[in-house]
């Protein structure tokens, strides 16, 4: 095998390479939802028994590029309410799951 070859050869395996890292951790960050910075209050959330979020009195916060986002007596579940590509019900996940005040009663 000739030098021209071999290089040629080990580029485009490099190429390769980088290609399928990229693609694993593109399909990581969008299954473990990566966080967009927010403003979230746990405490005007409550995780219902049946694993959705309830917000009862209205609450204003920011989320990613979305800066004034108010909900009332709203229940969230799972990929019902997207900002900008991020899941508010992950993001409540995330930030809030273990917050002493954020469960049902």
């Amino acid at each position: 095998m000739k030098r021209r070859e071999f290089i040629a050869i080990i580029g485009s395996v490099s190429v390769a390479a980088v290609t399928l890292v990229t693609a694993v951790l593109a399909g990581h960050a969008k299954e473990t939802g990566v966080q967009v910075k927010n403003s979230i209050r746990c405490s005007a959330f409550n995780k219902m028994s049946d694993g959705t979020w309830h917000v009862g009195a209205p609450t204003t916060f920011r989320m990613g590029k979305f800066k004034k986002i108010t909900f009332t007596e709203l229940s969230i579940d799972q990929d019902n309410f997207t900002f900008g590509g991020a899941d508010l019900y992950k993001a409540l996940e995330h930030k809030c799951d273990a917050h002493p005040r954020a469960t049902a009663k």
